[in-house]
C-alpha cells in the first residue's frame, strides 16, 4: 500500500536532513554543538534572571516584603546559626506586627522578658502569623544550665499548635533540607551536629541526643512536643549545648553580645 503524500514528504525531509548532517564537516558539527550549548546557557540564564527579578521584587516592594518576612525568618532559623538574627534586623519593620524586635547593627532579636527565667523566656505572637504555611503561637529564647554542668544550654525557636508530625510534614514540604531530620523513639524529629574541634559534624543517629548534660558541644534542630502549658502543641527549637567555644557561640548567636 503506497504511503500518503504527506508521509512521503516527511520521510524525504528527514532523509535530507540526515544526509546533510552526514555530509557536514567536523568544523560545522562543532559549530552546531557550540550553538546548541550557547542556547542552553541563554535559557538557563533567563531562568536565573527571572528568579532574581522575583527576589528583587520581594526586597523592594513593600507589599511583597510584608508577605515574605515571616517565611524568610523561619527559613533562616532552620540553619540554627546567625542567619535568623540577620533576617530579623533586615525585616524588622515588617515583623514588628508579630514580634517585639530589638536591633544592633545588622543583628536583630525577638525580645523575651527574661532568658534566664523558666517562666519568662517566651513571648506570644501577635496577629496570629503564619510562617511557611505553619500557624505560629509564640517564640522562646532560653539560657539555662542543666544539673552540675558548667556550660549553659541555649534554646530558641517557635511554638505552633499543631502536632510534631503535622509540623514536620508541612515544614519538610517547604524546606527540603528538613527531610534529613530523623525521627527518634519519642516521636521527635532531630538533626544533631557535634563539634569536633574544627567544624560541625552531622550525626546519623539521633538517639544519641537526649537533651542532657554533655561533654561535647552539640547543635540541635528538633521538632517535638511543647513542654509549655501556655503554648500547647509543638516547639521547633534550635539548641547549643555543652562546651561550645566562645568564638563559635559568638558567630552562631551574635544577638547575645
Amino acid at each position: 500500500m503506497p504511503l500518503p503524500r504527506i508521509s512521503q514528504r516527511l520521510l524525504l525531509s528527514i532523509s535530507l536532513l540526515a544526509l546533510l548532517g552526514a555530509c557536514a564537516s567536523p568544523e560545522e558539527r562543532a559549530a552546531k554543538r557550540q550553538l546548541k550549548l550557547e542556547r542552553q546557557e541563554q535559557k538557563a540564564q533567563r531562568i536565573v534572571d527571572r528568579a532574581n527579578d522575583k527576589k528583587d521584587q520581594a526586597v523592594n516592594d513593600p507589599v511583597a516584603r510584608q508577605k515574605s518576612a515571616p517565611d524568610e525568618l523561619l527559613k533562616a532559623f532552620a540553619s540554627c546559626d546567625s542567619a535568623m538574627f540577620k533576617v530579623a534586623a533586615q525585616y524588622k519593620a515588617e515583623l514588628a506586627g508579630n514580634w517585639p524586635i530589638a536591633t544592633k547593627g545588622d543583628i536583630g532579636n525577638i525580645l523575651v522578658p527574661d532568658r534566664g527565667s523558666p517562666d519568662k523566656h517566651f513571648v506570644a505572637a501577635r496577629n496570629t502569623p503564619t510562617m511557611l504555611n505553619l500557624p505560629i503561637s509564640g517564640y522562646f529564647d532560653e539560657v539555662m544550665t542543666l544539673g552540675t554542668a558548667s556550660s549553659p544550654n541555649y534554646w530558641w525557636g517557635f511554638f505552633t499548635p499543631l502536632s510534631p508530625r503535622e509540623t514536620y510534614r508541612i515544614l519538610s514540604l517547604r524546606l527540603p533540607e528538613l527531610k534529613r531530620l530523623r525521627a527518634d523513639k519519642d516521636g521527635a524529629y532531630v538533626r544533631l551536629d557535634r563539634w569536633d574541634g574544627n567544624t560541625w559534624r552531622r550525626m546519623s543517629n539521633p538517639s544519641s541526643f537526649h537533651g542532657m548534660p554533655t561533654d561535647t558541644a552539640e547543635r540541635v534542630l528538633i521538632i517535638d512536643k511543647s513542654d509549655q502549658a501556655a503554648y500547647p502543641g509543638t516547639r521547633i527549637a534550635c539548641s547549643l549545648q555543652g562546651p561550645v567555644p566562645a568564638a563559635t557561640l559568638q558567630s552562631l548567636r551574635p544577638d547575645l553580645q
